[in-house]
């Protein structure tokens, strides 16, 4: 049974209660009177036509609301791509925005970069064991490292 084949009041019933979810208010709405509106909302609710219906339009509104996402989601990793390559974009900016989308992606980079400072950051109060760590890691990558005696 589709929606055409209710009564003008019951598809009332049914839009009102998918935005309510309360049938004492959608019957009110719907035009039943304040006497008879919780036991017709009950009763309404029971009706399989009704039940069919309303998970038709639940199905529909669901469908809705992941497409909605679906295209939100494509904008918003465009913004962070734009955001990304735009080289009026300040550099800190741009970085963030590469980095949300490694995340967005499942590419973060391992938890060891995320410890090693940046050249121009100070490293008084770095511990001394850490410090010798980070200069060994860094010589392993660079041939012009003098080798070590």
């Amino acid at each position: 049974m589709s929606m055409e084949e209710l009564s003008l009041m019951e598809r009332r019933f049914l839009l009102d209660f998918m935005k309510s979810a309360n049938a004492y208010s959608a019957a009110m709405d719907a035009g039943y009177s304040e006497i008879v509106a919780s036991q017709a909302g009950d009763l309404l609710l029971g009706k399989p036509e009704i039940k069919r219906a309303l998970r038709a339009l639940r199905n529909t509104h669901r469908e809705s609301v992941r497409q909605s996402v679906i295209n939100a989601t494509s904008q918003a990793v465009g913004t962070l791509v734009d955001q990304m390559q735009d080289p009026m974009v300040p550099p800190q900016v741009r970085v963030s925005a590469a980095d949300k989308l490694l995340q967005l992606s499942g590419l973060t980079p391992p938890e060891q970069f995320n410890e090693v400072p940046r050249n121009d950051a100070p490293l008084e109060g770095l511990p001394a064991p850490k410090a010798q760590m980070m200069l060994e890691e860094s010589k392993k990558g660079d041939p012009t490292a003098p080798a070590e005696e």
